[in-house]
Parts: C-alpha cells; sequence; structure tokens
C-alpha cells in the first residue's frame, strides 16, 4: 500500500500489520526523524522523506499551525522532492490512503497509471484544504469518476473510493 503523511508513523505502523508492505512519504524533516524512530525495526514499512504530486518538483513546509505537527502544509521551496506515485512501477497496490493537507488532487493526478492497473481503494482527507493550491474537494472527486472511481463511504474528513 502507498501511505502519505506519515507524520511520526502512527499510521504506516498501524498499516504495517495489515499489508505485506507500507511506503510512506513524509516531507517534513522532524516529523520524518520522528516516523523513523516509531517504526524502526519494522521491516516491510519503506519510508521515503517527501511529498507525492502530480510532477517531479521541490517543496517546503509551510508551518500553518506550530502547534499541530499534522497541519504543514507545502509551499514553494527546497527542503525535499515532490515525486508522483507513477514513478515507482508499483505493480501491486491495494490501497492509497492520503492525508496531505490540500495536495491530494495532485497526488492522485500523479498516480493515475498506478491506479489504472492496480485498482486500488483511495483514501483521501478531503476537508477543503486543496483550495490553497486552486483545487476544489469536487475537483478531485471528479478526477476519480474519470478513473472509474465512485464514493463508497465516507468516515469523518476521509472519503473511501472505490472502483464502480
Amino acid at each position: 500500500m502507498v501511505q502519505a503523511g506519515g507524520n511520526v508513523g502512527v499510521w504506516p505502523k498501524a498499516l504495517a500489520d495489515k499489508f505485506r508492505s507500507v511506503h510512506t512519504f513524509e516531507p517534513d524533516g522532524d516529523n520524518y526523524a520522528a516516523l523513523i524512530q516509531n517504526t524502526a525495526g519494522i521491516v516491510n514499512i519503506l519510508r521515503t522523506r517527501g511529498g507525492l504530486g502530480d510532477c517531479f518538483d521541490s517543496g517546503a513546509i509551510d508551518h500553518i499551525d506550530p502547534d499541530n505537527i499534522g497541519a504543514h502544509q507545502i509551499k514553494e521551496g527546497n527542503e525535499f522532492q515532490i515525486m508522483p506515485i507513477d514513478s515507482f512501477e508499483y505493480d501491486d497496490v491495494d490501497l492509497i490512503q492520503l492525508d496531505i493537507e490540500g495536495f491530494e488532487h495532485f497526488a492522485v493526478q500523479g498516480a493515475e497509471d498506478t491506479i489504472d492497473r492496480c485498482s486500488p481503494v483511495i483514501c483521501l482527507e478531503l476537508k477543503g484544504l486543496g483550495k490553497r493550491y486552486g483545487v476544489e474537494d469536487s475537483q478531485t472527486v471528479d478526477f476519480l469518476a474519470g478513473l472509474g472511481y465512485k464514493e463508497a463511504t465516507r468516515i469523518h474528513r476521509d472519503v473511501i473510493f472505490t472502483r464502480a
């Protein structure tokens, strides 16, 4: 599975019990260091410091709310690499879970080939933060509909999509 918004490792650690492998991404340097420490020794977690998007780029962290380590967003800069999921050429992805503070739309655009090839369940946190980047949540839903996906359920702000 592919998971982004690895934060300090809580979700990757929990998901490692459910999946053969978890590839997690976290762009914030401090969060990434905690993720490494908190998931040490868990051999089926592959960790990457970076962000997911629709193309190769670079970014920096905007500490929108310094007291909330899960609320950091991407801004222009050169602190880390942004990369498309498709660049990893996965051949067996069952789940894509993204909680990346408004950048979900670009990450699913960068996963179009993977989604087409693997038909994973897709879980996105959609809470309107894409507006910062000029994208409404409805555009992400429409993009996924164009790939044959429909909303299966919502759990708070997490929306789960499955192939229609």
